[in-house]
């Protein structure tokens, strides 16, 4: 299935800042979540087509909350967070020569 990225929706001035902040943010490490009263996967698969778009590193998989977060949803979200500090501060760290 051929799907077009989310800057390619982007018209205009608004293509022009969304291509401008890519440059500045390519390489970042990132991830995403969703929480809802129904099925978020559709939402989830946006953000990761925007991380993907926006040239970021993806740091751990996405997770889907439905409706009120449970104990598992909370943990696996800490977990998010935690990969996602990883990366950030291994990204951070000078080059070991």
């Amino acid at each position: 299935m051929n799907q077009a990225s989310p800057t390619c929706l982007i018209k205009g001035r608004a293509r022009d800042r969304a291509l401008s902040i890519r440059d500045r943010v390519s390489g970042k490490p990132a991830a995403a979540f969703t929480s809802g009263g129904g099925s978020s996967d559709s939402a989830l698969l946006s953000l990761e087509r925007m991380i993907s778009s926006f040239k970021l590193e993806k740091a751990a998989d996405g997770i889907v909350s439905q409706g009120t977060p449970t104990d598992e949803n909370i943990q696996a979200c800490r977990n998010l967070g935690e990969a996602l500090a990883k990366a950030a501060i291994k990204r951070a760290e000078p080059p070991k020569e």
